[in-house]
């Protein structure tokens, strides 16, 4: 064999060990993003006092990582898009935004996305958890609260008025027991329904809540919705709605985030956490996904197809 050929002997094994390098680099990024325990750093869980669901044992129940066509769901255009108005009451009208699964696709059931004082129905529409919640068969509809976005203000003086208020929402939204989340301010709209309205509920999303309109934690003892509980863990220790609402005995709490980010600009951590979870959409969708396939029957990974 004369020189040239081994020369060219050698290039092509070093091309093709080059190759090899890159097929195994590519396969330990695609594991890695697939796996959740890319998310142990930004979610800690605090663990639940009771069994959600009997049959689940939610405190060890191993988290799922998020399938790639959910992380992708945005993009998927056999979802349907609507927006609107629904009347309250005969004569209050009620804005809303909606994302549904194709109508090749049978749906299982609604999740209805609450939000934060400075927000709007638009925020959820823009971190595309509307898309994502609607491409697992779910219809995902926000709502503009009353005096926020398009839906004009309505005075509702009592707890009954806000619980009755919301129970007719999910009515002439023709939502049968919803899956509810509330990020901050708005438990104002949704303590309300868990503590007169409980049954109308398939599930609870309750996201770095404040403590104004927190009853007695003595009262949450009966209450067996299954809760997701997501808090900022900067303020975990001086947020009183933590020790409160985990008296929910089908509660599981997580917080997002470090406990520890001095490193970290104290401005950008008071605007990361307005609402608990903007900062952290991907590690939000992944606990939300977890909990609606627990929570919401006859709900299958349909990768996609809608």
């Amino acid at each position: 064999m004369n020189h040239s050929s081994i020369r060219s002997t050698l290039n092509s094994n070093k091309l093709i060990l080059a190759g090899a390098l890159i097929f195994i680099l590519l396969c330990i990024m695609y594991f890695y993003e697939a796996s959740p325990k890319r998310h142990s750093v930004l979610i800690h869980d605090l663990g639940q006092t009771r069994t959600w669901l009997e049959s689940q044992s939610w405190s060890h129940k191993q988290l799922k990582a998020l399938p790639s066509y959910l992380q992708d769901a945005v993009h998927n255009h056999a979802l349907l898009q609507d927006d609107g108005y629904v009347e309250i009451f005969g004569k209050y009208s009620v804005y809303y935004r909606e994302v549904k699964p194709g109508k090749s696709r049978p749906i299982v059931g609604g999740v209805v996305f609450l939000h934060g004082e400075h927000y709007t129905s638009q925020r959820w529409m823009e971190m595309g958890t509307l898309h994502l919640v609607a491409n697992m068969g779910l219809r995902a509809i926000a709502v503009d609260l009353p005096g926020n976005g398009h839906t004009l203000p309505l005075s509702l003086a009592r707890t009954t008025d806000v619980a009755r208020f919301m129970g007719t929402l999910f009515t002439v939204l023709k939502l049968d027991r919803p899956v509810l989340v509330s990020p901050s301010t708005s438990n104002n709209y949704s303590l309300p329904v868990v503590f007169e309205e409980v049954q109308i509920l398939a599930g609870f999303v309750c996201i770095s809540p404040n403590d104004k309109g927190l009853h007695d934690a003595g009262q949450l003892h009966d209450k067996q919705i299954p809760t997701l509980l997501i808090y900022d863990g900067n303020k975990l220790e001086t947020n009183h709605s933590v020790s409160s609402l985990r008296h929910l005995p089908n509660s599981r709490a997580f917080y997002l985030g470090h406990r520890d980010d001095s490193n970290v600009p104290t401005n950008h951590r008071r605007s990361s956490f307005h609402d608990g979870i903007f900062v952290h959409k991907q590690e939000f969708h992944y606990l939300l996904y977890n909990f609606l396939q627990l929570v919401v029957k006859n709900i299958t990974d349909h990768h996609g197809l809608v």
